[in-house]
């Protein structure tokens, strides 16, 4: 089975970021304001770009597998659930809940 160009740039990048934490760009020329708003998204994940000054353009498509190979990476294609029901509004007791789980584990 035969593998596409771009298809098989998507694979190597997509392990290039998951394993090296390295955005490969595709040769061009720097777009700044690009590399803004990828600064701000990725900053709201906790990722940093280093090399702004060399980010240059991508695709919408690339763009969205790249963030999602990142959420990933941060646990955010995990949904989560709240260890007590009705957090943060009702929280036990800490003597009670604590004593109903020291209680629980000897009996």
């Amino acid at each position: 089975m035969l593998i596409d160009d771009r298809s098989q740039k998507t694979v190597l990048d997509s392990i290039a970021l998951k394993r090296l934490k390295v955005w490969v760009n595709s040769p061009g020329e720097p777009i700044l304001t690009q590399a803004d708003a990828l600064t701000f998204e990725l900053g709201q994940m906790g990722y940093r770009l280093t090399n702004l000054a060399e980010f240059t353009r991508t695709t919408q498509p690339e763009f969205q597998q790249r963030v999602k190979v990142l959420l990933e990476l941060r646990g955010g294609d995990v949904s989560y659930v709240p260890l007590f029901t009705n957090f943060p509004n009702d929280l036990p007791n800490d003597h009670a809940y604590l004593l109903k789980r020291v209680l629980g584990s000897l009996g």
